[in-house]
């Protein structure tokens, strides 16, 4: 009789743990499973919230729709238990004014501490067995990344890009900041004599001879230690069909001379490398060439377009494509290569079609990238 009643307490208990929304885990039965079934994602405008989802691209068409406006996901962030699939939540700190809980490590259901860092937390709890962190953190959000002032008076924006496009328009001194802090993100340089040392040089051929742009990738990736072969990311790059627009995906056979083939554009690079070093790629196609020097300086090499003559081509060296973008300005001489360094004289580079590293004529090289589109991109 007395189990009896032990036991309908022990449920009532149960029942009414749940319909107030607090979690349950029993000791070493924890079914992560149920405890995800709670999470989801919420999208906040400001410190206001809207609404809430279980699908995040739900609430990202949703979020999208408003300024200054963040997801959290809430739910088991990690865990280590074993035969039990893994969760893997990437934290996006972004420059959200939300203030979140401290996250929660708990061991055979047992809260052990709260850490309010993501990855600190998951390093403690990594060093207890069937333990898990659960709480909320930010994984998207859309508020301005930078800052920069025009005078007295302080702007935002969304981008380098962004910023660059503005000085060009504007005479603007200031540095550009990251959000709520004082850190530079871009200063301009207006000369430069500097050569990053160490990039390792790789050869597009013989298995890529139109492997120009994902052989320099894998040369900016490499040096920034993500190991990533020339080899994947020819086969990972975006695709699309003959004279269609570069800027959308590579064009043509990149393995075979025999067989028709063109080459790649910067935004399709952009997007690939954004996949190894996610919120750190910076496309700053169309600036100055004196824009890069920010980057070298910083043993930063840079990712371009040029031709294979390094200096400005004739108008006989170029072809129109009508493509559903519009009409594309294209020459087979299209070359990428990238940029370790600059002094008055010489671009140095390290060049895929020849294997090796190269000191060019600078003034003939800037004419060379100014007529391909100013085409560049660098990990920030």
């Amino acid at each position: 009789m007395k189990k009896n009643i032990l036991f309908l307490k022990t449920l009532f208990l149960l029942t009414l743990l749940t319909l107030i929304n607090i979690n349950v885990y029993a000791n070493d039965n924890v079914d992560i499973n149920d405890a995800m079934i709670k999470s989801g994602y919420q999208v906040f405008q400001n410190d206001n919230l809207l609404q809430e989802f279980e699908a995040y691209k739900s609430a990202l068409n949703y979020a999208e729709r408003w300024k200054n406006a963040t997801i959290v996901y809430k739910g088991v962030l990690r865990h280590n238990f074993p035969d039990i699939k893994k969760v893997s939540v990437q934290e996006n700190k972004g420059n959200s004014t939300l203030s979140l809980p401290a996250l929660e490590i708990y061991q055979n259901g047992n809260q052990i501490n709260q850490i309010e860092n993501f990855d600190e937390a998951c390093g403690y709890a990594n060093r207890y067995a069937n333990s898990f962190v659960y709480g909320k953190i930010i994984i998207w959000d859309n508020y301005p990344k930078y800052y920069y002032y025009q005078g007295t008076e302080k702007f935002t924006c969304k981008s380098i890009y962004e910023y660059l496009s503005v000085k060009k328009k504007n005479e603007i001194t200031s540095p550009l900041y990251v959000a709520n802090t004082e850190e530079k993100a871009y200063e301009l340089i207006k000369s430069c004599n500097h050569k990053i040392q160490n990039v390792k040089c790789i050869a597009q051929n013989p298995e890529l001879p139109r492997g120009c742009e994902v052989t320099s990738l894998a040369m900016m990736l490499n040096y920034n230690g993500i190991k990533v072969s020339k080899m994947e990311l020819a086969k990972e790059v975006k695709k699309i069909p003959y004279k269609e627009d570069p800027n959308k995906g590579f064009i043509g056979n990149m393995y075979n001379m025999r067989q028709f083939g063109f080459g790649v554009y910067h935004t399709p690079i952009a997007e690939l490398a954004e996949k190894y070093v996610p919120g750190k790629i910076v496309d700053i196609t169309g600036s100055d060439f004196e824009d890069i020097y920010y980057y070298i300086l910083k043993n930063k090499p840079v990712w371009v377009i040029n031709n294979t003559s390094f200096n400005a081509l004739g108008e006989d060296s170029f072809r129109y494509w009508d493509t559903p973008s519009g009409k594309v300005r294209i020459t087979y001489s299209e070359h990428s290569v990238l940029v370790t360094g600059v002094d008055e004289r010489y671009v140095y580079i390290n060049d895929p079609l020849t294997g090796t590293s190269r000191a060019l004529n600078k003034n003939n090289f800037i004419k060379g990238w100014i007529q391909m589109g100013r085409q560049c991109v660098v990990v920030g």
